[in-house]
């Protein structure tokens, strides 16, 4: 076994195949190994720029190597002295990334009050755990009450498409009809994008992508019809931001 003593500066990017992080802003010299490690990529050896090693028992590559294997992007931030992998700045966001509208009635001319946020049950819905087919979804959008309630997202011209998964929650109660069902419709600026087909526990789950491309404001509701008590989510929500230019 050849040993070597290095000296491993702040600027030299290094990563473990296990998650280590170091805190020292100094210089640090420390002994590792060499071993002639090869690296293999479904079943290919991948040539390194830098000879990996062994330190403290784990086997550390080259971050660039790495990052190249998976053609991922990388690049060095001197100014806050951090590894950016990918995209600089985010480029997919979650519904729960962007805070929605909550009910707020406003007075109009005639006295009367008009829904401008969203209706909702407070106790009930909102971001949180939902089953769908056996499958646990954190942190999905889930319409618990009665009756119609609603969502709206400010999008802002922001994103390029919306994706996710729509069902019955594994939670709904069925009454006495088991034709009793829920609708999700989606809408941009008041335009319908998208209706699903009748939801109820015997449905399945639908994957969807719709266009969100210069909608200023997405409304996601839920309608019941019937006396049923059928819960429904919106989880893996994935908005596309549009790259700038």
């Amino acid at each position: 076994m050849k040993k070597s003593i290095v000296w491993l500066l702040v600027t030299v990017i290094i990563v473990s195949i296990t998650t280590v992080a170091f805190a020292s802003l100094t210089d640090t010299k420390i002994e590792v190994s060499f071993r002639n490690i090869k690296i293999i990529h479904n079943g290919q050896e991948v040539q390194t720029s830098l000879e990996p090693f062994i330190y403290n028992g784990h086997v550390y590559v080259s971050i660039r190597d790495i990052a190249k294997i998976f053609s991922i992007p990388v690049s060095w931030n001197e100014a806050d002295n951090s590894v950016i992998l990918g995209t600089k700045n985010k480029l997919f966001y979650t519904l729960s990334d962007i805070k929605f509208l909550k009910e707020e009635l406003q007075e109009q001319n005639d006295g009367s009050f008009k829904n401008v946020g969203s209706s909702y049950n407070e106790i009930l819905s909102g971001f949180r755990f939902a089953t769908i087919k056996g499958k646990v979804f954190k942190n999905a959008l889930y319409f618990g009450g009665m009756g119609k309630e609603y969502f709206i997202f400010p999008l802002n011209n922001k994103f390029s498409s919306f994706s996710f998964i729509a069902g019955a929650t594994d939670n709904s109660q069925t009454i006495d009809n088991k034709n009793d069902y829920a609708i999700i419709k989606i809408y941009g600026d008041s335009q319908l994008l998208y209706e699903s087909p009748p939801l109820n526990s015997s449905s399945p789950a639908i994957l969807m992508t719709i266009p969100v491309k210069n909608v200023q404001v997405l409304k996601i509701e839920k309608e019941l019809y019937g006396e049923s008590i059928i819960n429904v989510a919106i989880a893996n929500s994935t908005l596309k931001l549009i790259k700038e230019k």
